[in-house]
């Protein structure tokens, strides 16, 4: 397995364990939990649409309930 195929693995795992420990629909986790596995200070909008594949809508949908949440901050 290399290294961004175990990245892919961690952030699944840790979205489930998201999803179930703070109530967090599917996408939000794993949003949350890209940003939890990352080297970098934060993702733009752009990076996560490429990194999920869903549409801008339910992007931004989660980003707003992890805003809200406080789970992330907008910089």
């Amino acid at each position: 397995m290399n290294k961004e195929e175990s990245k892919r693995v961690l952030i699944e795992e840790l979205g489930i364990h998201f999803e179930g420990e703070y109530s967090l629909p599917p996408l939000a986790a794993r949003i949350f939990a890209n940003l939890v596995v990352i080297d970098e200070d934060g993702l733009t909008f752009e990076d996560c649409l490429i990194k999920r594949g869903a549409s801008k809508s339910s992007i931004s949908t989660s980003i707003n309930l992890l805003l809200q949440r406080e789970f992330i901050s907008y910089f």
